[in-house]
């Protein structure tokens, strides 16, 4: 898959195995820069390579193409929480538990 870009912003990895890594902590209100790659080629047969990053309550909706990453940013909530991501693209889609993860916003 493709390399790190940027060195500031954290790395999240998807793949047909699912994220890596499958949560996140950040602090509230904090400015948040996240890496997205997808490892997988446009070979893949379901979804053609492509994954997604989607936060429904924070309007997050993050898509990356086969083998490439996007640096994307976003700022937490300003109180905790705990709130789940997804891909809908590939593999079983949000149903797919290896295809979910969370967003942990602390105090």
């Amino acid at each position: 898959g493709p390399g790190a870009t940027d060195a500031a912003a954290v790395q999240v990895h998807a793949s047909m195995g699912g994220f890596d890594p499958p949560s996140l902590t950040v602090k509230a209100g904090q400015t948040v820069r996240v890496e997205l790659s997808s490892m997988d080629t446009s070979m893949h047969s379901d979804g053609g390579g492509w994954h997604q990053f989607a936060i429904d309550a924070l309007d997050i909706d993050w898509k990356v193409g086969p083998l490439s990453s996007e640096v994307f940013e976003f700022t937490a909530p300003t109180s905790a929480g705990t709130y789940s991501w997804y891909c809908d693209i590939c593999c079983g889609g949000k149903e797919n538990p290896s295809m979910q993860g969370e967003l942990r916003v602390t105090a």
